[in-house]
């Protein structure tokens, strides 16, 4: 969003993802295809969404998974915001994980 003097602002709204055009990405079996990423000490399980946008497969990741810590399941909750760790983090399993993720779908 933009202030009244044209500055950019950070707005980070909740999305349900029910009320979205958004559905997991399933793996052959019908399962949610999550995707295991292992930090030091722990492993982060990443769920795997999927957006038709026209003719257009959008991929998302995200770490707010039952199975991962309160810690873990805020590393994808907001993009470019946080601290140099929260950064680095979001990199990691989002960089990781796209690459594992384009393996499964074949790209």
């Amino acid at each position: 969003m933009l202030d009244a003097e044209g500055h950019p602002l950070a707005v980070y709204p909740y999305n349900e993802p029910v009320t979205l055009p958004i559905q997991p990405l399933r793996k052959p079996t019908d399962e949610w295809l999550t995707v295991p990423i292992n930090l030091p000490g722990r492993q982060v399980m990443l769920r795997a969404w999927q957006v038709n946008v026209g003719r257009v497969q959008l991929y998302l990741l995200d770490s707010n998974d039952p199975l991962n810590s309160p810690r873990d399941r805020g590393i994808t909750s907001k993009l470019y915001g946080g601290n140099e760790e929260l950064h680095f983090l979001q990199e990691l399993v989002l960089g990781t994980g796209g690459w594992w993720l384009l393996q499964f779908i074949g790209a």
